[in-house]
This record gives C-alpha cells, structure tokens and sequence, in this order.
C-alpha cells in the first residue's frame, strides 16, 4: 500500500476535532488510547480492489492536554510491515477529550491475495507505541475466468440453459434435471421422472419449461422445473433437440441412427404449449437431427450429421435442404435473427451464415477436437464448447467468428452444453456432473 492510496474521507468529531499542534509537553503513554473499527466487517476485497473505510477514535484520558503523533500502518501477508501509511500526524488533544475521524484506504488490485492487517497507532513515531489497534482485511485471489460449481451428480450433463443470471437448469442422464435460483452457487435435483436421459432443454421463463429424451420423451414443467409432466410426442423415436420461441411454439428433432434399419429423420411441432404435438417431418433411411434452432415462429433450423441442415421459413410446414460444404457431423446451431447463424460439429469445424442459411462459410476455430454446442449472445460474442480425449475446450469470440480465442478452461471432462445471458455470465456442462461458470466472460 502507498501513501498515496490514502485519503481522508469525512470528519466526525466527538469533540472538537483533532488539532495539528507542535510538539509540547511531556507525554504520558499510559494515558492516551486509540482504537480503530471497520465501517463493515468482515472486511472483505474483490481481486479487483477496493477501498476500505474505518473509523479511528482517540481518547486522552490524562488530567492533563497531551501532544503526540498518530499513524497507520499495514502488515503484508508476508509479514512485512508497511508505513506509515498516514502521518506520523502530530495531535494536541485537551484534558478528559475524545475525538473521532473517518478515514478510508485504497486496496489496489495489483496487490497479492491474502490476510492483510490495518493498524493504527499513537505515540512518537515510529518507536514509542503508547497504544494502537488493528483490524483484518482479507483480498480474495483472483478466480479462474471459468470455474467449476457444485453438484450432487456425476452423471453426463448434457444441455443447459438460463433465462437470467440467477435462473438456469442443467440435464443429462440417469433421471438428472437439475435447477438454481442463485446462478449456480446452488444446484438442486428437480427430481425427474425415472429412466429418463435429458437430451436437451428449453425454458421461455423461470417457470415454463420442456426437456426432451429418448424414445419420444418430452416432459415440460410449469413451476421452473420443481414438478416434470410427460406429454406425448407424437413419436418414439430419440430426441435430441428442442426449441421453443414462447410459451405456445415449440419444436423437437431427432429420430434413429444408422444402426437402425431403418435409420429416421423426425420433427415434431406443438402450437399449443406441448398439449399436442404433431409430425412436421418423418423420413425413413435418413440420417437422425441432432440440434434445432427457431428465432421466431417462421425461421427455422436443424442440423445432423453428413453436414446435414435444414431450413424452414414458414414454421416448419416445409423444410428445405441447405448446402453446408462439409460431410462432418453438426452437434448444434445458433441463430440471432432470421439471417444471422452458426452451427459447430467435428473436428472444430465452425459454419457462419448471413443470409439465413442458404449459405455457409467456414471460421478458423483453431481446434480440431470435436464441438458440442454454440451460443451466442449478439452478433459479435459467442461461445463454442466441446473436447476430445484431452479433455474439455471452450472456445470465444469477440468478432463474430472471425477470431476464435481457447479459453482457460483446461483440466476438465468433455463438454456437451454453453449457455450465455450476457457478455459476462455463461455456463458449460459436461461429463461427470461437470458445471462450469463465468462471471468475467471467460476471460
């Protein structure tokens, strides 16, 4: 801590305040007290700084005016000592007086993490402590850009999805529907139907949600996922994509693979909040959807694999093929508006399109490890997700896609799921109950 990070906020004096008089007198140690108290305790700083207000009281007890110096002081977590900060300031106080000043200190963020001790002292500088007092302050290392939250769960998490920054729910196999109500510091199980496996989520609000699954299960949910309820799909086949644009309008794909016979191609459609929901598509020896993506009841998207992508501009009532240039499977697309989009599969490929799909171009990712999910939050920011043998990857872009930057989060499972509400708060999910988090955008 510098001098310089020091400044003196307000005065409130008991008596009158304390005078900046010469040095005069014998001093009587014994006599004159100080003490210090934090405006707020315990004092805690963010890895960023910040400042910390206190306030100092001195009483002279003595019969007798007294003249002495004041100070402050720190001790580093080091065991270093540092100061005086403030003063030595010398102090003529009146017979039987109490005074009483608030100061504040600066913690910069450059400063290391640890427990730090802010003493004050009177006397004369810097040997003759006739009293002093101290009190803790604690600043917090700086957090990993993305770092785990807890779970009771070690099964796949596969899809995740927030509606704000404190709202969100995760899923995945083995009946695991999980929710929280304070951005992930707490995750509770839903308890979800039995012999159920969450391909996929999707929540228009805090309460109104549905969850997909094999062999045709949808369930969906009125209370933010406290209570799950079947509704019938209209098919058997696997689900493994949902999208709803309202509470009303929503959209699931999926059908079987190829070690069927024969392989399916489904989608299935409700306008009626999942009450029913109808066949929009279903195609034999075609091979199965993995993702699907409206931005509004009109445009549609659906991906799979052999570079597979539809599209539909009249709510799903046709779907047109679109020519992706790749034989590579698509895991997951990302739409902002009826033109702009991407979609991620294999081998780090990233796809990019202007003009609503008809077109697609490829971006750099910079890996070749399979991606899982995409999201984006504007037309600049977004998150891509996914890994290999190594481990998890999450990539990010500040341009749109035309730069895509590894984020450190390193050291984890394979991830399946990226959600995002804003430039700064995102959320993965993966093997092994794996929950990531930022709060900085993962930077």
């Amino acid at each position: 801590m510098s001098r310089a990070s020091h400044r003196t906020r307000a005065v409130a004096v008991l008596v009158p305040a304390l005078a900046l008089l010469g040095v005069c007198g014998i001093a009587h140690a014994d006599d004159v007290v100080v003490h210090v108290t934090p405006h707020a305790s315990p004092v805690v700083v963010q890895p960023s700084g910040g400042t910390v207000d206190y306030r100092v009281d001195v009483h002279n007890r003595s019969t007798t005016a007294e003249t002495f110096q004041f100070w402050t002081f720190a001790q580093r977590p080091s065991g270093a000592i540092a100061g005086p900060l403030i003063g030595p300031q010398v102090v003529t106080l009146p017979a039987g007086w109490r005074a009483a000043v608030d100061l504040s200190t600066r913690i910069p963020a450059g400063l290391p993490d640890g427990h730090y001790t802010y003493g004050v002292a009177v006397g004369s500088s810097p040997t003759d402590v006739w009293s002093e007092d101290d009190f803790g302050i604690d600043k917090l290392a700086q957090a990993e850009p993305w770092f785990a939250q807890p779970t009771d769960t070690t099964s796949v998490l596969t899809a995740v999805d927030f509606v704000d920054t404190r709202h969100g729910w995760a899923a995945g196999s083995r009946d695991t529907i999980l929710r929280t109500d304070d951005g992930g510091d707490n995750w509770y199980d839903t308890g979800a139907p039995p012999s159920i496996n969450v391909a996929d989520l999707a929540f228009v609000d805090t309460r109104q949600g549905w969850a997909v699954g094999g062999l045709g299960d949808i369930l969906h949910t009125a209370d933010g996922g406290r209570t799950w309820a079947y509704q019938d799909a209209a098919t058997s086949a696997d689900l493994s994509g949902v999208a709803f644009v309202d509470d009303q309008h929503g959209w699931a794909v999926g059908g079987r693979p190829a070690s069927f016979s024969p392989p399916t191609r489904v989608i299935v459609h409700t306008d009626d909040g999942g009450q029913t929901w109808v066949p929009q598509l279903s195609e034999n020896n075609m091979s199965p959807l993995a993702a699907v993506d409206f931005v509004d009841v009109q445009h549609g998207w659906a991906v799979g694999s052999l570079g597979t992508l539809l599209r539909t501009t009249d709510g799903g009532a046709t779907w047109s093929p679109a020519t992706t240039g790749t034989q590579l499977q698509l895991s997951d697309l990302d739409f902002l508006d009826p033109l702009h989009g991407w979609a991620v599969g294999r081998d780090g490929l990233v796809l990019v399109t202007d003009d609503g799909g008809v077109s697609w171009s490829s971006q750099v990712s910079g890996t070749t490890a399979g991606l899982v999910d995409v999201h984006f939050v504007d037309l600049q920011h977004g998150w891509a997700v996914g890994g290999d043998t190594g481990g998890s990857v999450v990539l990010a872009t500040d341009d749109g896609g035309t730069t895509w930057s590894m984020q450190a989060a390193s050291g984890y499972p394979l991830l399946a799921g990226v959600d995002a509400v804003d430039l700064d708060h995102a959320w993965a999910v993966g093997n092994l109950g794996t929950i990531l988090a930022t709060r900085t955008g993962g930077w």
